[in-house]
């Protein structure tokens, strides 16, 4: 389903990726050994229910588009210091630190969480957090 991704070299050229049918982010890096969404500033992903760890560590991401999203691994998006805008009110499992030093998130919605142990640290941006659990 996604082996098309597999044959693409992935540079330093994206600023908008859109994976309609992309339902899990697994390792896949480009040639200078990125993941594949490093480079990126904005993902769309309409399907995407799983970040696997460390998948969008360190990553230029600004926003993460993905309404289905059910579960954030362990630092998945740690370090993802220019990310602003994710929807995570509907994740229902996030990993540990997985938006650790997340410098400019200013906001978290959630309704669905099972378990919110250590999942924030050094996020100074944060104005508005909220978890229905």
């Amino acid at each position: 389903k996604d082996e098309f991704l597999q044959d693409i070299e992935f540079k330093k050229c994206f600023s908008i990726i859109i994976c309609n049918n992309y339902s899990q982010i697994d390792e896949k890096k480009t040639t200078d050994r990125k993941n594949i969404f490093y480079y990126c500033d904005v993902l769309i992903a309409k399907q995407l229910k799983i970040i696997g760890e460390h998948q969008l560590e360190d990553s230029s991401l600004k926003k993460l588009v993905c309404p289905n999203l059910k579960e954030i691994r362990q630092d998945s998006l740690s370090y993802s210091l220019f990310l602003k805008h994710i929807n995570l009110k509907n994740v229902e499992k996030f990993g540990n630190n997985s938006l650790r030093s997340c410098c400019n998130l200013e906001e978290i919605i959630n309704f669905e969480a099972i378990s919110l142990d250590q999942i924030l640290s050094n996020c100074p941006m944060l104005k508005k957090v909220k978890f229905n659990n």
